[in-house]
């Protein structure tokens, strides 16, 4: 079951480096935008809750991409 996590974990996290240099701009990292927060809430709490959980520690270990 954890090499099933941890594959979806490596998936996501290409997904969240994707949309954090590519998808959005460094205008909206740094500032208030409830919109912006949701959307990133929405569409990485599951990778959050895995970190929180340890499940990624793998990513210390050698880069995603």
């Amino acid at each position: 079951m954890a090499a099933a996590v941890e594959l979806g974990a490596k998936e996501l996290g290409a997904e969240l480096l994707s949309f954090w240099f590519e998808a959005s701009t460094p205008s909206q990292w740094f500032i208030k935008d409830p919109a912006f927060d949701h959307q990133v809430r929405e569409r990485f709490i599951g990778l959050t809750r895995q970190a929180v959980a340890g499940e990624l520690a793998t990513w210390g270990e050698q880069p995603l991409v």
